[in-house]
């Protein structure tokens, strides 16, 4: 299991963070899904005026860190912050796959979701 926190300043004024969970598996294709759209310009949004514009995915991907857990570390998290297990996840986490192009990748990345 992978433990995803987003965190990133925005605009020397406040802290964006959020943080997601997913299983080994769905990770790996997720990392292929960002990596064939990993050079795409995006605007992401996260309050009314708030947002980081004109990035490439991969820009806004360095304010990622991954970290393994075991599952018992995972339904701990899941519990206290029960959105954390789900394609949104806590917070403010960037559904990449929502605001980029789709792709074969991408694709995939759904279908899996979807079953």
């Amino acid at each position: 299991m992978k433990l995803l926190v987003f965190k990133r300043n925005w605009a020397d004024e406040f802290d964006v963070q959020g943080a997601k969970l997913m299983s080994d598996d769905r990770y790996a294709l997720w990392l292929k899904a960002i990596d064939s759209v990993a050079r795409e310009t995006l605007g992401w949004h996260f309050g009314s005026n708030e947002g980081f514009l004109d990035e490439t995915v991969h820009e806004l991907m360095q304010s990622v860190t991954t970290t393994n857990i075991n599952d018992e570390e995972a339904a701990i998290l899941i519990k206290c912050f029960p959105r954390i297990n789900n394609e949104f996840g806590w917070g403010n986490f960037p559904c990449f796959m929502e605001i980029c192009t789709e792709t074969k990748e991408v694709e995939n990345y759904w279908e899996h979701f979807n079953r």
